[in-house]
C-alpha cells in the first residue's frame, strides 16, 4: 500500500537457466567448460575411465536455485540438473560427459629398483629396462622403488614388488584400451665368476719355463708375470696369450717378485723382504735398474718387514704387508709414507695374508692367498666393501697375482703353472 491508500503488486522472476557451468576431477586442477544447449549440458575430453566429476562453477539466471550445488559431484552420463524460478516453475537440465577415446600408450619411461638401502636406476631401450650399474654380489632379487608408466597404464608389478635378478623377469604393462606390452630386463652382479676361455694356460707357461708364476701386471697389451724361482718378469701378449720374449725383463735383481706396477716409464717390483724389504724400480724400455726410483728400508720407514703387492694411482704406492695385515701408503714421486692413506680395515675384513694388490680407481681388490678369496676396500674411505669381494675357484689353490682389465680379473697359481680368469660382472637376461 502507498501513503495514499493506492496498492501495487510485483510479479516473481520466471528465469531458470544456468547461464555457466564447470566441471572438475578430484585430484586434478584441470577445468571442464561446459556448453549448454536448450535443456542441454554438454562437456568433454574427460579422461577415459571417469565415472565422476565435480561441479566446480555453476551460475544461474537473478534469483533462481537448483537441486545441485558448486562442490557436488555427479556421474558423467544420467544426471539431471533441476533448476527452479523465482516464481517456482522449473526447468530441467540433462547433463552428458563424454571421455576421451581409451590410450593405446603402455610405455615404462622410468624405473629404479633397490637393494638394501641402494637404488639402482634402469635405462629403458625399446621393450627393454637396462640396469648398468652393478649389484652386489649374490643378489638374487631386487624391490622396484619407482617406477613411471604411460598415463592410465597399468603394470603386473609396481612399486613394492620384487624382480627376480637372475633370468627371465618380465613386467606386462596394459594400456587403457587393453593392448599389452611385455618388458624384459637386462640385470648386471658382480659375481668374480671364473671364465676358462680368458686364461693363460699350464702349456704356455710351462713350456716358457715360468714355472713359479708370481705377480701381474699388464699395460693393456703385454701380460708380464714374475716368477720366484727365476727372479724375472715373462711377457705374454694379453689378447692371444702368446710368448712376447723380446718383453721379458732378465735383469731383476732382489730374492723374489711379490709385487708389480708400473707406469708408462718405469716398471717396480718387490724384490726384498726383511731386513731391506725394497720395491726395485726398472726402466721399461731399457729394462735397466733405476735406483733413483726405488723404495728403500720399508722395514724402517712403515716397519713394512714383508711387503706383497703393489698398485699405484699415478701419485700414491700402497704397498701391501703380509705382517702387518694392512696396505701402507707412499708418494710416489718423494717415496715418503703417507699413513693418511693406508688401508688399516684388513683385519676386520679377516683379511690376514694380503698377497697382490688392484683397482680402477674406486675399489681396492686385495689377494688373501690363505683364504682363496679376493676382498674389496672402498678407495674413498678405506671401508670393507662386501658387494665387490669374491671367491677363487676350488683349483685356484696358490694364488700369487692378480691384474684385471675392469672386466676380467686374472689371478696367478704356482701350483698349477696357469693364470685363471674371473669375469667381474654376470648379465642376467
Amino acid at each position: 500500500n502507498l501513503d495514499d491508500g493506492r496498492s501495487f503488486t510485483t510479479n516473481a522472476y520466471s528465469d531458470k537457466e544456468i547461464t555457466a557451468i564447470a566441471f572438475s576431477i578430484s585430484g586434478s586442477s584441470t577445468v571442464y567448460t561446459g556448453t549448454i544447449n536448450e535443456n542441454a549440458v554438454t562437456a568433454s575430453s574427460v579422461p577415459f575411465g571417469t565415472t565422476q566429476v565435480n561441479i566446480s562453477t555453476l551460475e544461474l539466471s537473478a534469483f533462481a536455485t537448483a537441486d545441485k550445488i558448486s562442490g557436488e559431484s555427479i556421474a558423467i552420463t544420467g544426471e539431471t540438473i533441476v533448476v527452479t524460478a523465482q516464481d517456482s516453475s522449473t526447468k530441467d537440465y540433462s547433463v552428458t560427459i563424454t571421455t576421451l577415446p581409451p590410450s593405446t600408450e603402455k610405455e615404462i619411461s622410468g624405473m629404479t629398483i633397490r637393494v638394501g638401502t641402494t637404488d639402482y636406476t634402469g635405462t629403458v631401450s625399446g621393450s627393454r629396462v637396462i640396469f648398468n650399474d652393478e649389484l652386489p654380489n649374490g643378489t638374487t632379487q631386487a624391490t622396484i622403488s619407482e617406477l613411471i608408466l604411460s598415463t592410465g597404464a597399468s603394470a603386473s608389478l609396481n612399486v613394492g614388488g620384487t624382480l627376480t635378478i637372475t633370468g627371465g623377469q618380465n613386467i606386462l604393462v596394459t594400456a587403457q584400451d587393453a593392448s599389452t606390452q611385455t618388458y624384459a630386463f637386462t640385470f648386471k652382479v658382480f659375481a668374480g665368476e671364473r671364465d676358462s676361455t680368458k686364461e693363460f694356460s699350464l702349456a704356455t707357461l710351462s713350456g716358457a719355463g715360468n714355472n713359479n708364476p708370481s705377480s701381474l701386471w699388464s699395460d693393456g697389451t703385454t701380460m708380464w708375470v714374475g716368477d720366484n724361482d727365476d727372479i724375472k718378469l715373462y711377457a705374454y701378449n694379453l689378447s692371444t696369450k702368446t710368448r712376447d720374449s723380446s718383453k721379458d725383463f732378465n735383469t731383476l735383481t732382489g730374492n723374489f717378485v711379490n709385487g708389480l706396477w708400473a707406469n708408462d716409464t718405469t716398471m717396480w717390483v718387490i724384490g726384498e723382504g726383511y731386513p731391506d724389504a725394497e720395491v726395485h724400480a726398472y726402466t721399461i724400455s731399457t729394462k735397466a735398474r733405476n735406483e733413483a726410483e726405488d723404495f728403500n728400508d720399508l722395514s724402517i720407514t712403515t716397519y713394512n718387514d714383508y711387503p706383497n703387492g703393489l698398485w699405484s694411482d699415478g701419485t700414491t704406492m700402497w704397498i701391501g704387508s703380509d705382517d702387518d695385515d694392512k696396505l701402507y701408503a707412499h708418494n710416489l714421486t718423494s717415496k715418503a709414507a703417507d699413513s693418511s692413506k693406508d688401508f688399516n680395515t684388513l683385519t676386520t675384513a679377516s683379511n690376514e695374508h694380503p698377497r697382490a694388490l688392484w683397482s680402477d680407481g674406486t675399489t681396492m681388490w686385495v689377494l688373501d692367498n690363505s683364504d682363496r678369496k679376493i676382498y674389496a676396500y672402498k678407495m674413498s674411505d678405506k671401508s670393507i666393501d662386501e658387494s665387490k669381494e669374491f671367491n677363487l675357484d676350488s683349483q685356484n689353490t696358490h694364488s700369487a697375482g692378480i691384474w684385471s682389465d675392469g672386466t676380467t680379473m686374472w689371478v696367478s697359481d704356482g701350483n698349477d703353472d696357469k693364470i685363471y680368469a674371473y669375469n667381474f660382472v654376470k648379465t642376467y637376461e
